[in-house]
């Protein structure tokens, strides 16, 4: 079962964070290869180890279609509203 303090350490990584952003900002499942295309920065293999560790914990679906692999999200609409209250959080601070 997913904690608080398990989510918010995966949440801690820039790149799982990203990850987790762009599924949850995704109206539908979003395939690898346009996962990593859209974190160039990154090399396959690490945002695939970053993929795995979301998937074991159970935040993130993984969908296969013959040869394609897609990713989405559990509780979608929870993780965008706490993806939208870390935003304002981060946005007043910046601004006391």
């Amino acid at each position: 079962m997913l904690t608080e303090d398990k989510l918010f350490k995966l949440l801690s990584s820039d790149l799982r964070y990203r990850i987790v952003k762009t599924l949850a900002e995704s109206d539908t499942e979003v395939r690898l290869k346009d996962l990593v295309a859209s974190l160039h920065e990154y090399s396959q293999p690490v945002i695939s180890i970053s993929i795995k560790e979301l998937y074991i914990s159970g935040l993130i679906t993984r969908i296969r279609s013959g040869q394609s692999v897609s990713y989405g999200i559990n509780c979608k609409e929870n993780v965008k509203a706490l993806l939208s209250t870390v935003t304002v959080c981060l946005e007043a601070l910046k601004h006391p």
